[in-house]
């Protein structure tokens, strides 16, 4: 995944646990990080396991949620939830 030159990072599709509307609570969680570009993001994955993306300047965080920002949030979801490995 990535988002313009800020946020950078591999997370297989078998590591994704759920992907879910934001919850209140989400920003506040350790190992949350929001990658949308501009305001709050539409859907939420949960990884099975931290994953860790890098930001601009090469400067890391390891995650557990991610806070996502797509076109088409209806469709991506479907798309991506199909192909969870159970």
């Amino acid at each position: 995944m990535r988002t313009g030159i800020i946020w950078r990072g591999q997370v297989p599709i078998s590591s994704i646990s759920v992907l879910r509307k934001p919850a209140l609570a989400d920003s506040e969680t350790a190992g949350y990080v929001n990658i949308s570009l501009v305001g709050e993001p539409d859907l939420v994955m949960v990884l099975k396991e931290p994953a860790m993306l890098e930001r601009l300047l090469g400067r890391k965080k390891e995650v557990r949620l991610v806070g996502l920002s797509v076109d088409e949030t209806g469709t991506f979801q479907k798309d991506v939830s199909s192909r969870f490995v159970v």
